[in-house]
């Protein structure tokens, strides 16, 4: 379970690092609130769920594999689903 969190969390950081960064505001991208240290904060993020991903590999790791098995074999259809609904709109 835990590693299916931080799955989910290195996904949020790439997200905001990759799109959100990338847009700017001419892509519409206009946050309200802006994290202090700018490209730091999610640079430390990443690397502190890797320390977590890592650890728990070390401790449990095949129930982690599997777990990361089962997130991206149930994740990856519903991404497909919702990105292709989001195209036709």
């Amino acid at each position: 379970e835990s590693v299916k969190t931080e799955l989910f969390e290195i996904d949020n950081a790439e997200l905001f690092l990759n799109t959100l960064r990338k847009k700017g505001e001419a892509g519409g991208y206009k946050p309200t609130y802006k994290c202090p240290g700018g490209l730091i904060m999610p640079i430390i993020a990443i690397f502190m769920t890797c320390t977590l991903i890592y650890g728990e590999i070390t401790y449990a790791p095949i129930p982690s594999l599997i777990c990361a098995v089962i997130t991206i074999v149930t994740g990856l259809p519903a991404y497909k689903y919702f990105e292709s609904r989001s195209k036709k709109a």
